[in-house]
């Protein structure tokens, strides 16, 4: 029952300021990750969430990496994560699923493609 003590230190770490502790912190959940495995995955949830408390950043980018190769069924978890903080950081909101295009009344065609084929008139 070591497990969940030694996750929640890990979490503790990557939510601190001082910045020299952040990188290792990251890097020991992608130990932590390669050496137990799956035994890891169920505690991933609470760390995934504080470990881009500091943004994107190479470590960031290589601890990730590591966790979805070595915890494979954490990979749609992980990826989701990355995908709302790169979208936060390129339009200042998280990700959201696009709704279906929108037509241009009297066209087939979606606002841009019409305007761009002529087919609004």
């Amino acid at each position: 029952a070591l497990l969940p003590r030694i996750v929640d230190l890990i979490r503790e770490a990557v939510l601190t300021a001082d910045p020299s502790v952040h990188a290792p912190s990251l890097a020991c959940a992608a130990t932590l990750a390669r050496a137990l495995g799956h035994a890891m995955a169920p505690h991933l949830h609470r760390l995934i969430g504080p470990m881009f408390s500091r943004g994107l950043s190479a470590t960031l980018v290589d601890a990730l990496a590591a966790l979805a190769a070595y915890l494979p069924s954490m990979t749609s978890l992980i990826q989701e994560r990355l995908l709302h903080e790169v979208s936060a950081v390129l339009s200042g909101r998280p990700f959201s699923v696009p709704q279906g295009p929108q037509l241009i009344p009297g066209t087939t065609l979606p606002g841009p493609m019409a305007a761009a084929s002529g087919a609004v008139q």
